[in-house]
């Protein structure tokens, strides 16, 4: 074999490894390229759905925070009746006062009333 013939064979050998190599790389840019969007992908998809979570979060809580400001609410207002004396009770306290007012109205009457006899005798 001569020299040419050897570098001949070389070079051809070269070219088929060169081809190789760029086949190998383009598959491994195109796994990577495709790896890279999926991840992209699933980036946006996971921001949404981590948003969407943290929504629904926040609606679950409001929820009970507003559960627990009106069971709040209804036990002040529950001890606030338990406190104040009831209705009836009211009446007939401010019916006992105006019975007790118009008697001593006709009490200071008939006080009045003597007073002007004594004036006049």
């Amino acid at each position: 074999m001569t020299e040419t013939c050897i570098s001949q064979i070389l070079y051809e050998f070269n070219l088929i490894w060169r081809n190789i190599m760029r086949k190998e790389n383009a598959a491994i840019k195109r796994k990577f390229t495709l790896q890279v969007q999926d991840l992209r992908r699933q980036l946006v998809t996971k921001k949404a759905f981590d948003e969407d979570v943290s929504q629904r979060e926040i609606s679950r809580l409001k929820k009970e925070l507003a559960f627990v400001n009106m069971q709040l609410y209804n036990n002040k207002r529950n001890e606030f009746q338990k406190e104040a004396p009831p209705a009836d009770n009211s009446m007939k306290m401010a019916q006992a006062m105006q019975e007790q007012k118009k008697a001593l109205e006709s009490e200071n009457e008939n006080l009045r009333q003597r007073i002007g006899q004594l004036e006049v005798d």
